[in-house]
Parts: structure tokens; C-alpha cells; sequence
């Protein structure tokens, strides 16, 4: 079931995660360990510029999505990285969002509790056009049930869906959208 994301849960959780990050710093300073204050500055300035970029991107459902579900339990870790510098996507929203959202439920259903399981999401600009590659990681039970699903919903509307690799601890795809 989808969380409902009002502006208090989403301040809470931002807010959670800065002060972890203010509290790493501070034990990092009082142990003298510069290189780690630096590595960590620089990690949550590369976090802000992508979470930046992201919404550019003017896709508020997908990336809505993006950014909250870590916050939600689920056996997979999303990361996500916007390679171009950003244009209005708006008219692919809620097509690019219900298949990423289908993809991942489905991934969800067909893995392994025991393993850790990553999926990044890259995001590349071309013109109008953009190409969404979904990257995942981790241990399937079935890796014929992802084929089919990835065979059954490789058009949709204004998207084409490619395959690159699917084996039992990867699976490579890229969502193009086209006009």
C-alpha cells in the first residue's frame, strides 16, 4: 500500500536525515577526522544537486516516488542519478511513475528475502526525449517471470522498453520515451 505523503511526514523524514548527517559530522570533527567531514560534505551536496535535477525534471509523481520510497519498507534500495542537465518531462509523468512502480512491485514479489537487493535508476536527456535505465541488483527466485513481465509491458503509451540483461542476480532495462 502507497503512503500518503503529507507535508509534516515529508518534513519529518528530511529533517530525521539532516540531523543524522549533522550528527556524523559533529562526531567526525571531535575525532579530528577531516577527510570524512569532507567526504561527507561532499556526498550531501552530490545528494542535493541530484535530488535537484530530479525535480527539473518536472516529473512530481515519479519523483515523489523516488525520493520517498526508501523511507517506506521495501526489500529493495532505489538510488537514482538525473546524467544531463534537466528539461520539462511533465508530459511522461504518470506513464513513466505507473510503470516504475509496476516494475519494482513486481521485483518485489520475485526475490530473494535473503539477499540485499539495489536498483539505480539513471536518468539520460536527449532532446525531447529521455532514457530511464533501471539497474537492479540482487537474487530473483524466477528470472523467466521478469522476462515475461518486461515482454508484456515494453510498449506503453509514448515508452519502448529494452531489455538489455536479465539473469538471477541482475537486470538490465532502459525505458526510452518517445513523441
Amino acid at each position: 500500500m502507497k503512503a500518503q505523503w503529507n507535508m509534516n511526514k515529508i518534513l519529518r523524514h528530511v529533517r530525521h536525515d539532516m540531523l543524522n548527517d549533522i550528527q556524523l559530522l559533529k562526531g567526525y570533527m571531535s575525532l579530528n577526522q577531516m577527510d570524512k567531514v569532507q567526504g561527507l560534505i561532499d556526498k550531501i551536496i552530490i545528494e542535493a544537486r541530484t535530488e535537484g535535477r530530479l525535480f527539473n525534471l518536472r516529473l512530481e509523481n515519479f519523483a515523489e516516488m523516488l525520493v520517498t520510497y526508501n523511507w517506506e519498507t521495501h526489500p529493495i534500495v532505489v538510488e537514482y542519478e538525473v546524467l544531463e542537465e534537466p528539461q520539462d518531462m511533465s508530459i511522461y509523468d504518470n506513464v513513466i511513475t505507473d510503470w516504475t512502480t509496476s516494475f519494482l512491485a513486481m521485483l518485489e514479489t520475485n526475490i530473494d528475502p535473503m539477499y540485499e537487493h539495489n536498483m539505480t535508476v539513471s536518468i539520460e536527456l536527449d532532446g525531447e526525449d529521455a532514457c530511464f535505465f533501471f539497474d537492479f541488483r540482487g537474487k530473483l527466485l524466477e528470472k523467466e517471470t521478469v522476462e515475461k513481465w518486461l515482454h508484456d509491458n515494453r510498449n506503453v503509451n509514448n515508452l519502448f522498453v529494452e531489455t538489455i540483461h536479465v539473469d538471477q542476480e541482475e537486470v538490465c532495462t532502459k525505458l526510452t520515451t518517445r513523441k
